[in-house]
């Protein structure tokens, strides 16, 4: 399929979902004191953490084949200002969140750990590389969310030579592709999780290890993210005419495995996420009504620009207000929701902060570091 140029499409809809996708992580992993207040579907959807990141990665390869759909990464030029605008995206904000948390660490103390095994772990957490490395990709700890930059660093290494195996192909062979890689998933983690998952490692398992931080593991994702990249810039038209009708059939495929208590390493729920979160990101697109008036809300866009700030900063945060919380005698927000909620509030304000005056003044920095040299 050749890929050509749409008519000028605002995504600021899928913008907007990145933030209930990223709100969705910071439940899963701090919103404990939620589960008994809500309804089971509500919980349901904000709870599935792992289905968020998923997301992130499958659109991590829609966005990617979006962006550089007429540009020629054949050429080493324009695959070196791919990379460099890849680092420019993700790198400031990552540097000064592991770069704050690390002072933490030293100033909480290593506990177990060598400073040897210290400068090995942060090594490698800022070149991007922890996430290969079972023995530091959690140990020690001091970026709960750091791993899945090391993931994003390898989708964006391979990107440029997929693309280009990929982008003239046509929808049957997207589909067949897409079946391939949704089916290799399942079965790869059904395999890897039920032979690895009784072997120690640490405080968690092999498994574990392998299942949540291997980088290698989430390609299918990114693929599966990219083939549809690919369909919707080929066939937009198609996609606009049932657009409401894959947005609430992808959020049902997502919540399925929920609502089944299925693990997330159970093949049906790697299905489910997988295709669920495909149909969702293409309904998304192109949404239009009600739903589409709200997910292009200016205020709803802008939290969702500053989504990959709340997801990087969420860990950090509640550490800090677990620690206020307790000087002043409040319960921690994993079993108070009023200490929840602030702890959700000051997140998000942050995240926005971070955004506006961080994050996106950085990336600009750069880009026109970098285009002074090159004029040079």
């Amino acid at each position: 399929m050749s890929v050509q140029e749409p008519s000028r499409v605002s995504l600021d809809a899928l913008t907007s979902f990145r933030f209930f996708a990223a709100l969705g992580v910071l439940i899963a992993h701090d919103g404990n004191s939620l589960e008994a207040i809500v309804p089971e579907f509500v919980w349901a959807f904000f709870a599935t953490g792992g289905s968020g990141i998923l997301f992130f990665f499958i659109l991590s390869g829609f966005i990617l084949v979006y962006a550089n759909r007429n540009k020629d990464l054949s050429s080493n030029s324009q695959q070196k200002t791919f990379f460099f605008n890849r680092f420019a995206r993700i790198a400031p904000l990552y540097y000064l969140a592991l770069s704050l948390g690390l002072v933490n660490l030293f100033v909480k103390g290593i506990g177990e750990y060598t400073t040897g095994h210290v400068a090995i772990a942060a090594a490698l957490k800022y070149s991007f590389l922890h996430a290969w490395s079972p023995w530091h990709v959690r140990d020690p700890e001091w970026l709960m969310a750091s791993w899945t930059l090391s993931v994003e660093a390898f989708f964006y290494a391979v990107f440029p030579f997929t693309f280009l195996r990929i982008k003239e192909s046509k929808p049957k062979k997207l589909l067949l592709l897409s079946i391939l890689v949704v089916s290799i998933a399942a079965i790869q983690m059904l395999f890897f999780f039920k032979t690895t998952h009784s072997i120690p490692f640490g405080n968690e398992s092999l498994g574990d290890r392998f299942h949540y931080y291997f980088p290698g593991n989430y390609i299918y994702a990114f693929v599966l993210g990219m083939c549809a990249g690919l369909y919707y810039v080929g066939y937009r038209s198609q996609v606009a005419k049932s657009a409401s009708a894959l947005f609430w059939v992808g959020c049902g495929l997502c919540l399925v495995p929920r609502c089944l208590n299925l693990p997330i390493h159970h093949p049906v729920a790697v299905v489910g996420y997988h295709v669920g979160s495909v149909v969702l990101i293409l309904g998304l697109t192109e949404i239009k009504g009600v739903l589409g008036t709200i997910f292009k809300h200016k205020w709803l866009i802008l939290l969702g620009e500053a989504s990959y700030a709340l997801y990087l900063f969420h860990g950090p945060i509640h550490t800090a207000c677990g620690m206020v919380f307790k000087r002043i005698g409040v319960a921690d927000a994993d079993v108070s929701v009023p200490s929840f909620l602030v702890y959700t509030a000051i997140t998000i304000v942050v995240s926005i902060a971070s955004f506006l005056y961080i994050e996106t003044p950085a990336k600009k920095w750069l880009l026109n570091r970098r285009n002074a040299t090159s004029s040079q």
